[in-house]
C-alpha cells in the first residue's frame, strides 16, 4: 500500500528496516527494484546489512552470525542503478577477499559476485552526473509518481545543473580510482597457493573487452602465458616494458629474450641500449648462435656495428679458447691411442716375462699353482674366484682387480653395438639437441656409423 497507492517510499523503507531479517529479505526481493529507483542509498544500506555477518549474542560461542541473504539475490533490483550496485557489491565483496583477513568468518561469495563487481569497476558509463546527485527528501520529488510536477521541481533542476558540472569534472578521477580497485580485486582475489575467487576466464574477457591492460597482463602472467605478456608490450611499442618483462620472466622462459631481440631487430628506431641488454642475457644463456644474432639485428638500419662489437669479440675469443682446448684434447687422445696400439702390437708379437713374487690378492709369497695375467697381476690359484663356464669373454678366469674396469668397457661396447639399428633414438636426440652437429659428431666419434666389423678392428 505504501509503495503502490500512496507512494510513501520513506515510510516503506523504514517499515522494511523494522521487520525481521527474513521478512525484510523477501520484501526487498519483491519491491527492491522500485525502492532502489526512488531511495537508492537507503535501499542499498539495507541490502548491505542483510548480506553482512552480524555479531553473535554475548552468550553464544560463535563470534558472528552468518548473513541472512546472499548478494546475488539482490543484483536484479539494481538493474536501473548500476552505480549503487557497485557500491553495494564493493561493501560486501571487498572485506571477504582472501587477502583482506576478515575476522567475521563469513561464507565465501559466489564467483558471479566478484565478476559482476569487476565489470562495474571497468565500465566507463558509471560516472553519469545524475548518478552522483544526492537524494532529495520530500514528497515533491520522491513521493510523487511519474507524470506529476510541482513548482518546486524547477529549483531542483537548477540545483542539479551545478551538480552535473561538478560531477563531470571528477568523472575521470573516479574512473581511475575504480581501475585501481579493479586491479586490487584481481590481485587480492587470487593469492598464491589457492584458487581464484572469481572466474579467471571471465575476468580475462572483461579486461580485454574494456581495454584494461594492467589487469590483462596480470592474468596472463598468473596463467603462465609469458609470451602473451611480451606480445602485449610489443604491440604497444613499449620498449621499457619489453625489457622489464624479459628481466622479470626471462628466468622462467629464456626464449623471451630471443623474441625481444627479434623485435628490436625489426624496429625502425634506435634501440641500441635495449639490444645491448638483450645480448647480455642471450650470451649468458647461450640462447642463439652469434651468426643468427647478427642476421637478426642486420634488419634494423638504425643499429651500428658498435652495438655488437663487444659481443662479437667475446664470442670469437670464447670460440678460439674452445678450439685450443679441443686441439689439446685431440692431441692427448691421439697419444693415448698410439700407446694402446703399441701395447697391443707388443702383446701379439713379443713374449711377456712374469716376475711377480707376491700374490695380488693375499700379498703372500707366490707359489705354484699360480695364474698370471697380461695386466701384470699374478694370483695363487686358490685366491682366484671360480669363473663361470665360458669365462668373462670367451672362457677361463679373469683378473679380479681389473675385472670391474673391463666389465664397464664391455658394457659400453655392447651398448654401442645395440644402438646400430636404433635410428629412432638418434633422430630424437638430433631433434631435441640445441646443436645438432654435436650429436652427429658424437655418434661419429663413437664409431656408431661404421660397420660392426670396422668397429671391432
Amino acid at each position: 500500500i505504501l509503495l503502490e497507492d500512496v507512494f510513501r517510499y520513506d515510510e516503506a523503507l523504514e517499515y522494511l528496516k523494522n521487520l525481521p531479517a527474513a521478512s525484510a529479505r523477501q520484501g526487498l526481493k519483491k519491491y527492491g527494484k522500485e525502492l532502489v529507483e526512488h531511495k537508492p542509498a537507503g535501499t542499498t544500506e539495507l541490502c548491505v546489512r542483510l548480506c553482512t555477518p552480524t555479531p553473535a549474542p554475548a552468550d553464544s560461542l560463535e563470534g558472528f552470525l552468518p548473513p541472512v541473504a546472499n548478494p546475488q539475490e539482490f543484483i536484479h533490483v539494481f538493474i536501473e542503478r548500476p552505480l549503487h550496485l557497485l557500491r553495494f557489491l564493493d561493501q560486501i565483496a571487498s572485506p571477504r577477499l582472501p587477502s583482506a583477513h576478515s575476522p567475521t568468518d563469513a561464507p565465501p561469495l559466489a564467483p558471479t559476485v566478484y565478476n559482476t563487481l569487476l565489470e562495474l569497476y571497468l565500465r566507463r558509463d558509471l560516472t553519469e552526473p545524475q548518478e552522483w546527485a544526492p537524494e532529495k527528501s520530500g514528497s515533491m520529488e520522491e513521493g510523487v509518481p511519474d507524470g506529476t510536477t510541482s513548482g518546486h521541481s524547477a529549483q531542483h533542476a537548477s540545483a542539479s545543473t551545478s551538480t552535473v558540472s561538478s560531477a563531470a569534472s571528477t568523472s575521470h578521477a573516479s574512473y581511475s580510482h575504480r581501475l585501481e580497485r579493479a586491479l586490487h580485486l584481481l590481485q587480492a582475489g587470487w593469492v598464491e597457493g589457492s584458487a581464484a575467487v572469481y572466474s579467471v576466464d571471465h575476468a580475462l574477457v572483461l579486461c580485454q573487452m574494456h581495454g584494461f591492460s594492467p589487469g590483462t597482463l596480470y592474468l596472463f602472467e598468473r596463467l603462465g602465458l609469458f609470451q602473451e605478456v611480451l606480445a602485449a608490450h610489443m604491440a604497444s611499442e613499449d620498449h621499457a616494458g619489453v625489457l622489464e618483462c624479459c628481466s622479470r620472466l626471462g628466468q622462467a622462459d629464456p626464449e623471451l629474450w630471443v623474441q625481444a631481440l627479434s623485435y628490436f631487430g625489426s624496429a625502425k628506431t634506435d634501440c641500441s641500449r635495449e639490444v645491448r641488454e638483450a645480448l647480455v642475457h642471450i650470451e649468458r644463456g647461450k640462447l642463439l648462435p652469434p651468426l643468427i644474432v647478427l642476421q637478426t639485428l642486420a634488419a634494423n638500419p638504425k643499429l651500428t656495428l658498435s652495438v655488437v662489437k663487444e659481443y662479437v669479440a667475446r664470442c670469437l675469443s670464447e670460440e678460439t679458447q674452445q678450439l685450443e682446448e679441443d686441439r689439446a684434447a685431440i692431441s692427448e687422445f691421439q697419444e693415448k691411442t698410439s700407446q694402446m696400439r703399441a701395447e697391443v702390437s707388443s702383446l701379439r708379437s713379443e713374449a711377456r716375462v712374469f716376475q711377480a713374487g707376491k700374490c695380488a690378492a693375499c700379498t703372500g709369497t707366490l707359489d705354484l699353482p699360480a695364474t698370471h695375467f697380461l695386466c701384470h697381476h699374478s694370483f695363487h690359484q686358490r685366491c682366484l674366484p671360480d669363473a663361470p663356464a665360458g669365462g668373462a669373454d670367451q672362457g677361463g678366469q679373469v683378473c679380479s682387480i681389473c675385472a670391474p674396469e673391463h666389465r664397464t668397457v664391455l658394457e659400453i661396447k655392447r651398448g654401442l653395438e645395440s644402438s646400430y639399428a636404433d635410428h629412432d633414438k638418434f633422430f630424437q636426440q638430433l631433434e631435441n639437441a640445441e646443436d645438432g652437429f654435436s650429436v652427429v659428431a658424437d655418434y661419429f666419434g663413437r664409431g656408431i656409423f661404421l660397420p660392426a666389423k670396422a668397429v671391432e678392428e
